[in-house]
């Protein structure tokens, strides 16, 4: 039996399914992702707008499982979030980091590629797949 079948086999015999691990490791990615957020960029001198906080405070995180597939999301539902701290577009066009923006603030893009998430995702799951099999 290869080395994945009787991990596999073992998770069975323990009552736990891959996919409650891999939940596990996908939510300590993505807190570990919300760790590596910066604060934010001190005020445009020039800028008399008094920052409120909530585009920080908006920043959260979510685990979704469907058919035994498990994505975690990083992101805002701010209205406003797309044109100062993500560099994708809309797909109507809108969106995009406005130029006042850019090298101020930092893009949740950047932040995700920099904290490496698939290298901390596949590190937690080898570290809970240790922890199970050793616990019996």
């Amino acid at each position: 039996m290869p080395n994945y079948e009787k991990v596999m086999q073992k998770l069975k015999d323990l009552g736990e399914s891959i996919v409650s691990l891999e939940e596990q490791a996908m939510t300590k990615t993505c807190n570990f992702i919300l760790s590596n957020v910066p604060p934010y960029p001190p005020p445009s001198p020039k800028s008399r707008y008094i920052r409120t906080g909530l585009l920080g405070r908006s920043i959260t995180k979510r685990v979704e499982t469907q058919k035994e597939i498990v994505r975690g999301k990083v992101g805002t539902n701010v209205i406003y979030a797309p044109w100062v701290i993500s560099s994708v577009k809309l797909p109507d066009g809108r969106g995009g980091q406005a130029f006042m923006h850019r090298g101020r603030w930092w893009t949740l893009q950047e932040v995700v590629a920099n904290s490496k998430p698939e290298n901390f995702f596949i590190n937690e799951l080898k570290s809970l797949l240790i922890q199970k099999m050793e616990s019996r």
